[in-house]
């Protein structure tokens, strides 16, 4: 389940900075200019991290089954000993 969400947003992530290092490939290129090249790979990393990083603070709706468990051993101090 949480697999395919994460499978998504890394094709997501790595889509938008191939699209923008061709662009900006393409666009370096034509005005000789590689600077133009950087930015606009950067402009896409930035975008893409953007769109594809999780949000840590939207709960889960569905929690994986060991979390339960694993916070109960955290609240008990048995766990990271």
């Amino acid at each position: 389940q949480d697999y395919k969400g994460q499978k998504l947003a890394e094709h997501i992530f790595q889509g938008i900075i191939l699209v923008s290092a061709v662009i900006g490939f393409i666009y370096g290129f034509i005005t000789e200019q590689f600077g133009w090249t950087i930015y606009i790979v950067l402009a896409g990393f930035a975008v893409s991290c953007l769109v594809s990083l999780h949000n840590n603070t939207v709960p889960e709706k569905q929690d994986l089954p060991y979390t339960a468990y694993l916070s109960l051993l955290v609240a008990l101090g048995t766990f990271g000993r």
